[in-house]
């Protein structure tokens, strides 16, 4: 019997848990920098390029906080 089928086979859970991956995100620290820097009018490459994140990144920040308000 293969090495993995046999654990699985005695009913051991393999691989991590649900719910155990990382919680904070690359901008997590750079949030307000970020929304300076969108009402001061840069563009979304701009802030983008400025923080080191993809520009969808920075959009979906940006519509999430529109949304919360």
């Amino acid at each position: 019997m293969p090495l993995v089928r046999r654990p699985v086979a005695e009913g051991v859970k393999l691989g991590r848990p649900i719910g155990s991956k990382n919680r904070s995100r690359k901008w997590d620290g750079q949030k307000s920098q970020i929304r300076l820097m969108f009402e001061q009018g840069h563009s979304i490459s701009a802030i983008a390029r400025h923080a080191r994140i993809s520009r969808q990144t920075v959009a979906n920040y940006l519509a999430s906080i529109q949304d919360s308000r």
